[in-house]
């Protein structure tokens, strides 16, 4: 199957990244946008209100353009919600995993000293000590800024570009030590957008999200299809994953070539029962072998496997599709 061809000559007029989310809240506000890991919906309009008051509050903390906001926390509805919410302010966003010992996460903070950090409970003992502010986006955060907001102006809009930078993520160091790699929005746009329009989204698609979650989430969000998040206690679960699947009914998601052989080799499991919403599976990350392209189209010839082989730090994309 060769990739179509399309046109991308007007892309960079479809501004930033958080402009792509916002274009579509204007199109889709009643709609669901992401089913949260505890199975709670928020809808587009929703999502902006909670973004909105958010980058008010961190611009009031300080943050803005040539900045960069932190965010530590598991995948889940606050987090979409502050990777929004910080570009809104024409800020960067940086991942800061949990998973991360203290001594790379001490080392990045200081390498990139964020102006704040927006995490929850049960990371705190991780970041507290570095003194940088942190936001709280635990339990009642949303009404409690809610609550604050009444009691300051709404901050003006500001204005970013393709060229200002959207995020910096950090190397995984194998051959030395992490490095920060700063991405500006160009990219991510363009890698979107050629997506949207090389493999557009049909009737009744879900997608979910874990795997690269701050590369892949805001994609079927630009486009009005829900986003369900999958718990990190259910990615690298088989029977849990594929449940999770079945459940919801999933029609695209993006896997490393490791975890979608672990879900094969798993004994007990009937793929071709879990996975027959499948629309589409497209593979990131590591490299794809033969062996398991043949083998799941074999068990799954309903599927179109893409094998997005790229750098997530820059959204570069080598693309191939296979029927």
């Amino acid at each position: 199957m060769s990739t179509p061809i399309v046109d991308m000559s007007a892309y960079d007029q479809l501004g930033c990244l958080h402009d792509l989310f916002t274009q579509q809240v204007l199109r889709t506000p009643k709609k669901v946008a992401v089913i949260n890991c505890d199975g709670s919906q928020t809808t587009f309009e929703e999502l902006e209100e909670m973004t909105n008051l958010l980058a008010n509050k961190l611009l009031r903390c300080g943050l803005g353009k040539l900045k960069v906001g932190g965010i530590l926390m598991e995948r889940c509805l606050e987090y979409t919600v502050a990777y929004i919410g910080i570009l809104k302010t024409g800020a960067a966003y940086m991942p800061v995993e949990v998973s991360w010992p203290a001594p790379l996460t001490d080392s990045v903070l200081q390498d990139v000293c964020p102006s704040v950090i927006c995490t929850k409970d049960a990371f705190y003992d991780k970041v507290k000590h570095s003194g940088i502010p942190l936001i709280n986006m635990s339990g009642n955060w949303f009404e409690n800024l809610k609550k604050e907001q009444l009691s300051f102006p709404l901050v003006p809009s500001v204005k970013t570009s393709l060229d200002d930078t959207a995020y910096i993520v950090y190397s995984s160091g194998t051959t030395g030590k992490p490095k920060g790699i700063v991405c500006p929005h160009r990219g991510a746009v363009f890698s979107y957008t050629w997506r949207h329009l090389a493999y557009p989204y049909q009737d009744n698609d879900r997608e979910a999200c874990n795997v690269f979650f701050v590369w892949e989430m805001l994609r079927p969000l630009a486009k009005g299809v829900p986003m369900y998040i999958i718990p990190d206690d259910v990615i690298y679960d088989p029977p849990k994953l594929v449940d999770f699947l079945h459940r919801h009914k999933i029609t695209r998601m993006l896997f490393t070539p490791s975890l979608l052989q672990a879900l094969l080799e798993f004994r007990g499991l009937d793929l071709k029962l879990s996975l027959k919403y499948l629309r589409q599976i497209i593979y990131c990350g590591e490299v794809v072998t033969s062996v398991l392209r043949d083998k799941v189209a074999a068990l799954l010839p309903w599927v179109q496997q893409l094998n997005l082989y790229s750098i997530s730090e820059c959204h570069d994309v080598a693309n191939a599709g296979v029927l």
